[in-house]
């Protein structure tokens, strides 16, 4: 049975909008006032985006951020800091708790979400593959 789901091609977007894209998706998906949705952009100009358990003071060079103009943006899931800009496509799959992918395990999940992304460097000719994530980072 298909299953329909939305495609938010975006383009172009400020650090700050691509955060509060994700999250106002998130949220619309989780009441079920929108379908499980791809969102696809890239940021406009150069910023940082910091995990919100990390400490902004151990992870970033804030002096070299504010002499750059590069923003420094908390998002508000975990994960590490990272320099984002206009060279980078950006995908992210909103898919609902009850989805059946969302019941899968960490490692089944991302087999099955990577599976496409994999399929596609392929039809590019590159030479991809799906290797699982170290679990011993994870903690659960």
């Amino acid at each position: 049975m298909r299953e329909r789901w939305r495609l938010l091609n975006l383009g172009p977007l400020d650090g700050i909008v691509i955060q509060n894209i994700y999250e106002a998706v998130a949220w619309s998906i989780s009441r079920g006032l929108a379908p499980n949705t791809i969102i696809l952009c890239y940021p406009s100009h150069p910023y940082v985006c910091i995990g919100i358990h990390q400490l902004i003071e151990l992870e970033i060079d804030t002096d070299y951020c504010s002499s750059h103009g590069i923003p420094i943006i908390r998002r508000q899931v975990g994960g590490g800091a990272v320099y984002l800009d206009d060279k980078q496509q950006f995908y992210q799959l909103v898919i609902h708790i009850d989805h059946p992918i969302a019941k899968k395990t960490i490692p089944e999940f991302y087999k099955t979400i990577l599976r496409s992304i994999v399929n596609f460097y392929r039809s590019y000719g590159l030479q991809a593959e799906y290797k699982p994530i170290n679990l011993s980072l994870i903690h659960i």
